[in-house]
């Protein structure tokens, strides 16, 4: 499901909301495309919804998106990955964690995912 950030018009705070197309355009402002949340009306930030967070020096941890889950179905797949010997976590919006390549290479085989640009 697709995240839209938000922008608080004073403090400049930003806020990810998560929500299906639909629900963001029902809940959206048509024209500028601004969200009331709380009584405030906080701007959509479209160019931070797209800015690459860059990693830290040696890449881990990672998050996966592919590898990721539903938010209401993280303690169903951590439950599923640790029963097949991987611990795995996931962010609050679902998106997988790796810790390091080895935890990588083994929690996308519990998955049954295939890594084409691994090593494997």
């Amino acid at each position: 499901m697709p995240g839209y950030i938000f922008v608080h018009p004073e403090t400049r705070e930003r806020k990810k909301l998560i929500m299906s197309v639909s629900e963001m355009l029902n809940r959206t402002d048509p024209h500028g495309g601004d969200i009331e949340i709380d009584g405030i009306v906080w701007e959509r930030c479209i160019g931070c919804e797209h800015e690459r967070v860059l990693p830290n020096s040696k890449g881990w941890p990672m998050t996966s998106e592919s590898a990721g889950t539903h938010p209401s179905e993280i303690p169903n797949a951590m439950e599923t990955a640790r029963k097949k010997g991987v611990n795995l976590n996931y962010t609050s919006d679902g998106r997988a964690i790796f810790e390091n390549a080895a935890h990588r290479r083994a929690a996308l085989r519990a998955l049954g995912m295939r890594d084409r640009h691994g090593f494997d």
